[in-house]
């Protein structure tokens, strides 16, 4: 059908009202064969519809891991491409949690990992924000991203994974990238506080709760574990004074 169109005089650039082209839509829904038989009829991979996107944020965004390697690997996409916010198809498919796109985009085709969206977000704190935990797993273990990263707001990873309500994610972020509790943004609101704000603000009123539920444990452990650490040293300085 697709040649049919083609071979009858319709322009393959052609744009719609949202300015995507027919690439940019074959890419969106995954249609390998049409995007090859597009690119083969001159096909602009670089054409940006009205909010940015190249064809290759579209298939980065909807995890189609073979549109996107044919975009990068035979017709030369460009992988910073910036769409709206300032995101790059790396952005879009940590995001949306399509971590198959993501590993290949970090390390086929070199996407930079700590690029900042317009809001000054990473990638990491994207996903974090999403509730992604394979995504964040990637981005710390993998691409080696930064986990006290902050954006414009002063908030990190874990403040977004908290105030969101993500638990698994803070957890993760917590214990396994030793994630610092105590970071506070330019309100001066730690992540136990964000996670308390997040109760009325967010659809996730069930996750901010648990989130604050295990925050307030933490403190309880570290005031717990400071109080033993003070109470020992006041022994020792007594046990010293009456030596």
């Amino acid at each position: 059908m697709v040649k049919l169109l083609l071979n009858a005089g319709v322009q393959v650039n052609s744009k719609d009202n949202r300015g995507q082209t027919p690439l940019s839509w074959a890419a969106e829904k995954g249609h390998l064969e049409v995007v090859k038989v597009l690119l083969n009829a001159g096909a602009q991979v670089e054409l940006k519809d009205n909010g940015g996107w190249t064809p290759l944020n579209r298939a980065a965004a909807h995890g189609h891991l073979e549109v996107v390697k044919l975009l990068i690997k035979e017709a030369g996409a460009d992988v910073e491409s910036k769409s709206i916010w300032g995101w790059t198809p790396l952005s879009w498919a940590a995001k949306n949690g399509h971590l198959e796109v993501a590993n290949f985009l970090v390390k086929e085709a070199g996407a930079e990992v700590e690029p900042k969206d317009d809001y000054g977000q990473t990638l990491l704190s994207c996903a974090a924000s999403n509730g992604h935990l394979a995504a964040v797993r990637f981005f710390v273990k993998v691409a080696g991203a930064d986990v006290e990263s902050k954006d414009e707001k002063g908030r990190t990873p874990l403040s977004w994974a908290a105030k969101n309500g993500h638990l698994e994610v803070m957890k993760w972020l917590v214990k396994e990238a030793h994630a610092d509790v105590e970071s506070k943004d330019k309100n001066g609101k730690t992540a136990l506080e964000l996670a308390r704000q997040g109760i009325n603000e967010v659809w996730n009123e069930e996750g901010c709760k648990a989130a604050v539920a295990w925050l307030e444990g933490k403190a309880l452990e570290e005031e717990k574990r400071i109080g033993i650490g003070i109470t020992m040293v006041a022994r020792k300085a007594s046990n010293e004074e009456e030596e």
